[in-house]
């Protein structure tokens, strides 16, 4: 999860200097991701968490935010779902505005960008000759 600034055209860092993400937990094999996907740049992160505390989901999205920040861009917006509410505040105190979606709305660009990274998995494990992952692996396929 490395977003070099050397890596950055000096064109999408004007174009897109303020970054929306959007943001999810995924599970596969019972292990939780945090997933993220910014608007219009298209990158995407999956960062495992080993639950889904309040703690632990501002500790994944501020090391998401460090990882534009290194970039050169500056996240302001995070779209997510009520699940995220709790870190409003954490948010709030470093700047970013978090758009918590309707119960029966969903956030689009990361319900596509989950489903993606779950067919990628699945292609993956049904090509491997093991019955069972060790949580590394599962991990590293993600």
């Amino acid at each position: 999860m490395s977003l070099k600034r050397s890596n950055i055209s000096p064109d999408l860092l004007l174009q897109y200097k303020d970054v929306t993400v959007t943001v999810d937990i995924m599970f596969v094999n019972k292990v939780a991701f945090l997933m993220s996907l910014s608007r219009h740049i298209r990158f995407v992160t999956a960062k495992m968490i080993k639950n889904v505390k309040r703690e632990t989901r501002m500790t994944a999205l501020k090391q998401i935010v460090n990882t534009y920040t290194k970039g050169g861009l500056s996240v302001t917006v995070i779209l997510a779902y009520n699940q995220f509410e709790c870190t409003q505040d954490g948010l709030a105190s470093d700047g970013i505005q978090l758009n918590i979606a309707s119960p029966n709305v969903n956030v689009p660009e990361i319900e596509r960008c989950i489903q993606t990274v779950k067919e990628r998995v699945r292609s993956i494990y049904n090509m491997l000759p093991f019955k069972k992952m060790p949580l590394q692996m599962v991990t590293e396929m993600v």
